[in-house]
């Protein structure tokens, strides 16, 4: 580890099958099913490989919720500064969930009402809080449900919920 060496131009895929034997082939999800160049050979690098947690992307976007579950604005993510860190596992018969800690920089759209009136601003800042991925039997992928513990500029501690 410690390598920033990422294979697929940094992209995160979805692993789709390991092959059998000792050189086990590795494939991920690609663009295309019938020539699908994302894949490696298990044996291919004497220090081996290493596989991180994808919670959230840039592009993301988010509903904000405050303490009193009030929607007080968006969230765009812009980008993701660190690597996401998964701090626990919880298994059910059902679903498996990650908690997965993030750092992101991002632009919020505040919603602030004014009587009648709601005025939309905007306000690019770097945010940190607990990511939330569940996957259920039978699903392939898991699908992030919130951030939470998000301290927000003007409300302080909030969730992020996918729009």
């Amino acid at each position: 580890m410690g390598s920033k060496d990422f294979l697929f131009t940094g992209e995160p895929r979805m692993l789709q099958s390991i092959g059998l034997g000792y050189g086990k082939r590795l494939t991920f999800s690609g663009e295309t099913l019938n020539n699908n160049e994302n894949y490696f050979w298990s044996d291919s690098r004497p220090e081996g490989y290493a596989f991180t947690v994808c919670a959230v992307e840039a592009g993301d976007k988010f509903v904000i919720y405050d303490e009193m579950s009030r929607v007080v604005g968006d969230v765009a993510i812009l980008e993701v500064n660190e690597d996401q860190t998964e701090e626990k596992t919880v298994y059910e018969p059902d679903y498996v969930t990650k908690i997965v800690r993030v750092r992101l920089t991002a632009n919020i759209q505040y919603h602030l009402h004014h009587g009648m009136l709601m005025d939309v601003t905007d306000h690019v800042t770097n945010l940190e809080g607990t990511a939330v991925l569940v996957r259920h039997r039978g699903s392939m992928a898991a699908t992030q449900q919130q951030i939470s513990d998000v301290l927000v500029p003007r409300f302080g501690k909030c969730s992020l919920w996918k729009e």
